[in-house]
């Protein structure tokens, strides 16, 4: 174990690789060649070789990042699932587009946002969607849910809930 890792750095070997590459790329810096030498496969003279650019600046951390994201996703997934999740982050993140592919959740009737939160597992329980409310961590179609007693009706939809930055569902 490194200091150079705490424990809000974790990534569960069981996430999807959308999560992973995510929780990635947002690591600190300071993690990356920490990560690279205990996770990978990459031979530790290539690491020195990728630290000493990072530190020099020839080499941005950030690329750094998405090749370190590539080798562990690869080893737990595969090498396609790898390529899906640097095309999901790079559309999200970088583009600020929905991903392509969206799970749906169908409405039945009029429903408050705070249970189709907890429905989707975008949030615990209801008192855990309407903090994330109140901490404008809710979008509907990238507009700021503020109203914790706000309903979607059909006539709504479809319509994309966002979740932070990284979970979306698509009410339909």
């Amino acid at each position: 174990w490194s200091s150079d890792v705490c424990s809000s750095d974790l990534i569960g070997i069981d996430e999807l690789p959308e999560e992973i590459f995510g929780k990635i790329m947002s690591m600190p810096d300071k993690t990356i060649i920490t990560y690279f030498t205990l996770l990978t496969d990459v031979p530790q003279k290539e690491i020195e070789t990728i630290k000493t650019e990072m530190i020099s600046g020839v080499r941005n951390p950030r690329d750094v990042k998405m090749r370190l994201a590539s080798e562990i996703i690869t080893m737990l997934y595969s090498e396609k699932d790898a390529k899906q999740a640097e095309t999901c982050f790079r559309t999200v993140f970088q583009k600020k587009e929905n991903p392509d592919q969206i799970r749906d959740y169908k409405l039945e009737k009029e429903e408050f946002v705070l249970d189709i939160l907890v429905k989707t597992k975008l949030a615990e329980s209801r008192s855990d969607a309407r903090r994330l409310i109140e901490q404008k961590a809710v979008k509907l179609d990238d507009k700021i849910v503020e109203d914790t007693m706000l309903k979607i009706e059909k006539k709504d939809c479809p319509i994309v809930l966002k979740k932070g930055k990284r979970h979306f569902v698509k009410v339909v």
